[in-house]
């Protein structure tokens, strides 16, 4: 991430810091010695260090959406093979930084940060819904998708993912501490394939059309083996 004087630069300073040292053992004062700022100037664009990091992770997915679409520049491909782009994009970012993602993980499905969660899921929800109910519109008209209102289906599939994404958290943080809990991997697993079955089912679109989380991306995600369950359906 750039580093820039001000806001840009203090966001740069958190996430390099944030990505290295963990958000945990990372001070307001490590931020501000990283780019030679005073505290009052921290203060002046943020409220606390959880403030922040909503905003580094505002930048974040603001930065992979415009990423998105320069990926898909002069590309002439159908909706399917949009929608399977987008998802992989996502997650290949999120393999690439996977002690941040662990770090946002920990942080915002804490007790304590309610309020940060609903407002860093209802700002995801802004910035990727318009992309993604562009690809269900396109996937109206080409026959591959079959919905009556693309831009709500859109919202719903991303706000389901992140309800999802809270009812997995708790075993995920689990798994974290303890990489062998197979019975907890076995339904991290579980409810990864039910999401995707059901944004199928959502968008009326045949079974098996994508399929963008493998088993091996989950275990580098959570930090596990692919050693460690055996024997699975």
């Amino acid at each position: 991430m750039e580093k820039k004087n001000g806001k840009l630069g203090l966001i740069g300073a958190a996430w390099d810091l944030f990505t290295s040292k963990g958000y945990e053992n990372t001070t307001v004062r490590d931020i501000l010695s990283r780019v030679n700022l005073a505290k009052g100037t921290f203060y002046h664009y943020f409220t606390s260090k959880e403030a922040i990091l909503n905003d580094v992770t505002e930048h974040i997915i603001s930065r992979q959406v415009e990423a998105f679409k320069e990926k898909l520049q002069g590309e002439d491909i159908g909706a399917t093979g949009r929608l399977y782009l987008l998802f992989d994009h996502l997650k290949t970012w999120k393999l690439k930084n996977t002690i941040f993602m662990r770090t946002l993980l920990r942080t915002v499905y804490s007790e304590q940060n309610l309020k940060l969660r609903h407002h860093m899921v209802n700002k995801m929800v802004d910035l990727l819904s318009p992309i993604l109910a562009d690809i269900f519109d396109q996937g109206i008209r080409e026959g591959v998708f079959r919905m009556d209102f693309p831009h709500e289906t859109a919202q719903l599939v991303l706000q389901m993912g992140f309800a999802v994404g809270a009812s997995m958290a708790r075993e995920v943080l689990a798994i974290m501490e303890d990489p062998g809990d197979t019975a907890r991997i076995e339904r991290v697993l579980r409810l990864f394939g039910l999401y995707f079955a059901s944004i199928e089912k959502l968008i009326g679109a045949d079974q098996g059309v994508f399929d963008p989380v493998s088993d091996q991306d989950l275990f580098t995600l959570l930090g596990v083996s692919p050693g460690t369950v055996e024997n699975r359906a």
